[in-house]
């Protein structure tokens, strides 16, 4: 895979730093904001008719500049670069103005030091006019009448706090900056790239990226067939690759395009004018809907395109389950050759579509970012909806114009973007609201005949009004969109992937099934009757809040023409009820002793097969849980089948799957390693002359394995690891012959060449680690005790570092950051003393902060986070933060582990005894 350089480097500024000249006068310094627009102070271009922009970190002879705008009482002037160099990115910022003691970097030019030098300090808070106090470090280089217009880099927050103003007159160690929010709309672009679920229209065509070799080939088969059928699942991306991608084509190709929905008439056509394009999307609707009148609807299409051969092309979308409902003598010859299946975007096409958009829009990524999102990309379909959402609140949450990782992992990440936005949006409603939306959003739904749901939309003035208002919020929210006056779900993958909502489904199953046929019904002209009226009167006595309006008053009218119906055979009625409860009568007498005898029966059943289940627990899991079910399905109100059953369901909480010996059947595991989601595992044998088993898609019907390349004698389980994202394998080797290997998984166990500077060979660690993105990866060895080094994965070369540990330190392990500019790594003290977790800056070697961990803490999430265990609670640090990530209080607890994967904690719970 070709490798795309991200939108920010190992060196964040290196994008975004300017030297401003007048011919071969040095002025000053500046940074790049969004636009193409350069930040810088005030009096660095006072006098000065032509300025030039260079950039020495892109090696770049730079541009010429004019000025936008230009404030000498704040000292702020913003110019804009008349010719932007290709690479140039927007200064990564951080509008927080709550700096005071944090440290800082900035880097400036001078005429003694015209390629620039980086000077270091701490920040000492607030002055007069809002201006920032800086304190430069001793012995150190000196901030200079150059270093006017610099970036501050703020190290704690990670990102550019202000600009260098002044220095002082009195002390050759202070100067001054002026906060990032001082330059007010400029440090923001205005355009947000991301749709969320909101579908790609025609405008939208510029920020579609990802699909351009589908898009070529829908476009060669739509000339030579005519007819197009766009197949794929919900969340493949349909809707929008022929509204982004391929319409807008078709528009510059000259072709007027209509696009019909559900109900609209073939006859608003132009073809008789020339060449038109027609599309018929989410068609799917109108097979679920009424399935006869969807076929005649395509033989009327195909039909449209005889009569007017060559001048009508016509794009449909639909899931691959409607192709069955559509056939037909006249449709089966033309659909048979129309149909086009849109495959799942790869890791190169999901690349495109983060990155792009970014950077058209002129966002930046922190390093290591993209690699996260992509790592938490599936290569299926349903994966594009979450990670369009994802994007979508990543960029509401970014800091001036670049995205961040701290706003990713706070969204919950890619899996748990959508599920916690639409859960904090329900949250935000009071509890009348809630119950309203609840049945708003679950009549926006319908079942789609296959044991699943599907989107359906509702007229917006059939809604009463606490339904208006709560679709208004909700639209707001986007969890809904208003539409050509009806009201929808933005996104099938709402149903798909939002457990509250599924959940609501799959609990009201038969009231939605039900609430769909007579919907269909009312749309028909159709008339309720007999049984089916029954069965609706039922319904609208039990729940007639959960009825919309137009629904409610359709069976009011047919109970109205049922009960003038009944007045003429009320007599026959009478009799036959009264002849019906004689039988009654009759039948409960002489079948009660049945009954009696029936009941006990079950009681002794329920016991036995609960006993049963106790007995096989630890034998035989699966069979203990079948023998539970069977003896609550045998007597529900049995007390011992309901303790079975408990117990059971305790057992295998958080169980999602069983592998037993049908699909493992050499499944001999003595341990196993496994990545961070769990899908990728290596399985060691309790016959150690074994290699050990490469197991994937263990979530499929057929699980895969392939014999590692690993010799076990010299590699214990514990000295072999996949990387977080499963793609690769670190494996550490003792012996005569100590050394590591790194191994490819993704292309046969292919080895992976690791260069150095100091041509330093990939011989002997003794401890290795990747880092969670697994962009990178650390390692150390006994052989060199004070020494670590770290990779670049994406390049493998070695990173530069000064970290340096202290004699006699014995390195349990360590772990690098996302974006490789730290480390942490964990000392073993012995004896009764704490070891220590410490963090490290990689450039200076500098410690940033420590942590004592105590024999009952661990550390999760690929050390990046210190867990913490007390008789308060559970408490997690952010170890590149200090901050703490979550705490679960009141819940006092002996010792902590993790899981398998490293992410989850494991807590054994103190009683307080």
């Amino acid at each position: 895979m070709t490798e795309r350089t991200e939108p920010a480097s190992a060196e964040p500024l290196a994008a975004s730093l300017v030297r401003l000249v007048a011919g071969r006068r040095l002025l000053g310094t500046g940074f790049t904001l969004p636009g193409g627009r350069v930040a810088t102070c005030a009096h660095v271009i006072a006098g000065f008719d032509e300025v030039h922009a260079q950039f020495p970190l892109l090696g770049s002879d730079g541009c010429a500049v004019e000025v936008v705008e230009r404030d000498d009482d704040a000292d702020i002037a913003i110019l804009r670069l008349l010719e932007p160099p290709e690479r140039a990115l927007p200064t990564p910022v951080r509008l927080d103005r709550a700096v005071r003691e944090h440290r800082f970097s900035v880097f400036g030019f001078s005429d003694a030091q015209p390629h620039g030098v980086w000077v270091s300090g701490s920040l000492a808070g607030a002055q007069g006019e809002g201006r920032v106090q800086m304190r430069v470090d001793p012995d150190h280089e000196l901030i200079v009448r150059g270093f006017s217009g610099a970036p501050v880099w703020d190290e704690e927050l990670h990102g550019v706090v202000g600009m260098v103003v002044t220095r002082s007159g009195t002390n050759k160690t202070t100067a001054h900056l002026v906060p990032v929010s001082f330059l007010g709309e400029w440090t923001v672009d205005a355009r947000d790239p991301y749709r969320g679920l909101e579908r790609f229209e025609r405008d939208h065509a510029t920020l579609f990226h990802g699909r351009d070799a589908a898009i070529e080939e829908l476009l060669q088969r739509l000339e030579s067939r005519g007819l197009v059928a766009v197949v794929g699942p919900s969340g493949s991306g349909k809707s929008s690759l022929v509204r982004a991608g391929v319409l807008p084509r078709l528009e510059q190709q000259g072709r007027a395009v209509v696009e019909l929905r559900p109900g609209d008439s073939l006859d608003s056509v132009p073809v008789a004018v020339g060449r038109t394009a027609l599309f018929l999307d989410q068609f799917e609707e109108s097979v679920i809907a009424d399935p006869e009148a969807a076929r005649e609807r395509l033989t009327q299409v195909i039909d449209l395109m005889a009569a007017q051969p060559g001048s009508l092309r016509v794009v449909l979308t639909l899931r691959s389950r409607s192709l069955d409902s559509l056939i037909a003598p006249g449709t089966r010859e033309k659909l048979n050759d129309a149909v086009w299946l849109l495959e799942p975007m790869g890791q190169d096409d999901f690349r495109e579509a983060i990155v792009r958009p970014a950077e058209d829009s002129g966002f930046g990524f922190e390093v290591g970012l993209v690699d996260a999102i992509l790592h938490d990309c599936p290569p299926e379909h349903g994966t594009l909806p979450l990670l369009s959402e994802a994007l979508k609140q990543l960029s509401d949450s970014r800091h001036g114009s670049w995205l961040t990782h701290a706003a990713y992992q706070e969204l919950g990440r890619l899996p748990g973007a959508l599920r916690d936005r639409a859960d904090a949006v329900l949250a935000e409603l009071g509890s009348a609201e809630a119950a309203v939306a609840k049945r708003l959003l679950i009549n926006l739904t319908r079942p789609d005949g296959d044991g699943g749901h599907t989107r359906r939309r509702v007229e917006f003035d059939e809604l009463d009004e606490a339904h208006r208002s709560v679709a208004d919020r909700l639209a707001h929210a986007r969890l809904v969109v208003r539409r050509e006056g009806q009201v929808e779900l933005p996104h099938q993958a709402l149903i798909d992937h939002w457990p509250t909502l599924r959940g609501w489904l799959e609990n009201d199953e038969v009231f939605l099934a039900w609430s769909a046929r007579l919907h269909d019904l009312r749309d028909s002209g159709g008339q309720l009757s007999g049984a089916p009226l029954a069965e609706a009167s039922d319904w609208l006595r039990k729940r007639p809040a959960d009825i919309p309006p137009a629904q409610r008053e359709f069976i009011t009218r047919g109970e109205a023409v049922q009960r003038r119906s009944q007045r003429r055979w009320r007599t026959i009625t009478a009799i036959s009820a009264t002849l019906a409860l004689v039988a009654v009568v009759l039948t409960g007498a002489v079948g009660k002793f049945a009954s009696d005898v029936d009941g006990q029966l079950r009681i002794n059943n329920a016991r036995l097969l609960a006993q049963a289940a106790e007995r096989a627990a630890e034998v035989d899991p699966r069979q203990a849980l079948q023998l539970a079910l069977a003896a609550y399905r045998e007597k529900p109100d049995s007390d011992e089948a309901y303790v079975a059953l408990l117990d059971q369901r305790l057992r295998w909480d958080g169980v999602n799957r069983v592998l037993g010996p049908e699909l493992i059947p050499d499944a001999d595991v003595d341990r196993l390693q496994v990545n961070s989601d769990g899908r990728v595992v290596v399985a060691f044998h309790t016959d150690q002359s074994k290699s050990p088993t490469l197991w994937w898609d263990l979530e499929g019907p057929h699980p895969r394995h392939r014999e590692l390349p690993v010799d076990p004698s010299v590699s214990a389980p514990s000295q072999v690891a996949p990387s977080p994202d499963g793609r690769m394998l670190i494996v550490l080797e003792r012996g005569a012959a100590p050394r590591f290997r790194l191994l490819d998984l993704t292309a046969g166990d292919r080895p992976i060449t690791l260069a150095s500077p100091d041509g330093f060979a990939q011989d002997r660690a003794d401890v290795a680690n990747f880092s969670w993105n697994s962009r990178f990866l650390a390692t150390h060895s006994i052989d060199d005790p004070q020494t670590v080094r770290v990779w670049d994965l994406a390049t493998g070369q070695e990173l530069p570092d000064q970290v340096r540990l202290e004699p006699n330190t014995t390195l349990e392990t360590l772990f690098p950051s996302s974006d490789g500019k730290s480390l942490i790594t964990k000392d073993f003290t012995g004896g009764s003393a704490p070891d220590t977790v410490v963090h490290w800056d990689l450039a200076s070697g500098r410690r940033l902060s420590s942590h004592p961990i105590e024999s009952q803490d661990t550390l999760a999430g690929n050390g990046t986070i210190l867990a913490k265990c007390d008789e308060s609670g559970v408490h997690a640090v952010d170890l590149f933060t200090d901050r703490v990530a979550a705490e679960l209080p009141g819940t006092p607890c002996l010792s902590l582990k993790t899981d398998l994967t490293g992410q989850y904690l494991v807590s054994d719970v103190s009683s307080g005894a």
